[in-house]
């Protein structure tokens, strides 16, 4: 009798920590926003203190997991200083859904040839950043999407593109089940 007893109560401690969320502090613990991606699981928040961090490409590689700034975007900035080489500054294209998370931060100087801020194939959730001067040369500036995802409380201003009916801020093709809340787009 004791033996199944035990068996259960180890079977649930395990059950607990195998979904137990961790926090991935940069750059305390990881150096940089893309390292904390990397080794961060499903549920876990890669947490980001202030401060600048020229980074590109990065990308949540389909993982259920939250990046946010732990001060907001004012104090955050992800650069993406790509104005020559086609890299966005975020990428989401493995299969993401809304329990991807991007939230808090200044995403600037980023270029490709769509959404040089943000590249969305996927269902994230983008939430809470300003999305401020990058290129899309063929469209999204800001942010392009081709997916749906739920887009909410950013600010994206002062983005460009070469295309004339592309959009600068924000370009939503084959964008299905897009969701955009509360955005101030200029």
């Amino acid at each position: 009798m004791r033996i199944p007893v035990l068996w259960l109560a180890i079977s649930a401690v395990l059950a607990i920590s195998a979904t137990a969320q961790r926090v991935l502090h940069v750059p305390s613990q990881y150096a940089t926003i893309s390292a904390a991606i990397a080794a961060a699981g499903t549920g876990d928040i890669v947490l980001v203190a202030p401060g600048r961090y020229v980074e590109n490409n990065l990308r949540f590689g389909g993982k259920a997991i939250t990046v946010r700034s732990s001060h907001g975007p004012h104090t955050t900035i992800v650069d993406g200083r790509s104005t020559t080489s086609p890299n966005s500054v975020f990428l989401f294209a493995a299969s993401e859904t809304r329990r991807s998370i991007l939230e808090g931060f200044t995403i600037t100087n980023g270029f490709n040839l769509r959404g040089g801020g943000i590249y969305c194939v996927g269902s994230p959730t983008i939430r809470g950043n300003l999305v401020v001067a990058n290129k899309g040369a063929d469209g999204g500036g800001g942010i392009y999407v081709r997916g749906a995802p739920r887009i909410e409380n950013n600010v994206v201003s002062g983005n460009g593109t070469d295309c004339t009916h592309c959009g600068n801020g924000i370009w939503i093709e084959d964008g299905g089940g897009t969701e955009l809340v509360g955005n101030v787009i200029h």
